[in-house]
């Protein structure tokens, strides 16, 4: 939503539709967000790029990026929750990546379910690099894993000599 002084507010929803396109569980917002941001607020957060699959245990993971503007630089970092069928909360809303204003950010994230209920995460994590080189910028693709509960069994591993904006991952069959 923008309001009338061209500040912005986001929030994170889900809803679930049939297969006729009815509405079957309400539209429920996951992130309770506020805050309005314009040009020069601080900590409000501005989500991006949310994701959702659902795993073998009938749950549906949803992740997102959520970037904040601070005095000492911006932070980006990744969430995530569970929810059931009818849209219970399995999961509460947990912070996946921890970064430091005008240090390490993380964004981008692509979901995908695998057999064993287990959820691979893939995303973008970029390092300012040297502050008086603008070409130092360095971006790599890294991914971790989750189980559908939320817990990580595979800490974040860094694809060396990878770089890029947007990663995507998918399951292939056999």
């Amino acid at each position: 939503r923008r309001d009338s002084d061209q500040k912005i507010n986001q929030n994170v929803y889900f809803a679930v539709l049939d297969s006729s396109g009815n509405l079957v569980v309400e539209p429920t917002n996951l992130t309770h967000n506020d805050l309005w941001r314009g040009q020069d607020d601080f900590d409000v957060p501005v989500f991006i790029a949310p994701r959702i699959v659902a795993s073998q245990d009938d749950r549906f993971i949803l992740a997102w990026g959520d970037e904040r503007n601070h005095p000492q630089g911006s932070t980006a970092d990744l969430f995530m929750t569970a929810l059931g069928m009818s849209g219970n909360v399995l999961v509460p809303v947990d912070a996946l990546t921890t970064s430091v204003a005008g240090e390490t950010r993380y964004s981008t994230p692509s979901i995908v379910a695998f057999p064993g209920n287990l959820i691979l995460m893939a995303y973008v994590v970029q390092n300012p690099g040297d502050p008086d080189n603008p070409l130092d910028d360095l971006s790599t693709t890294a991914y971790l894993v989750l189980d559908s509960n939320g817990s990580l069994i595979k800490n974040q591993v860094l694809i060396n000599g990878s770089s890029g904006s947007t990663p995507d991952s998918t399951l292939l069959s056999n």
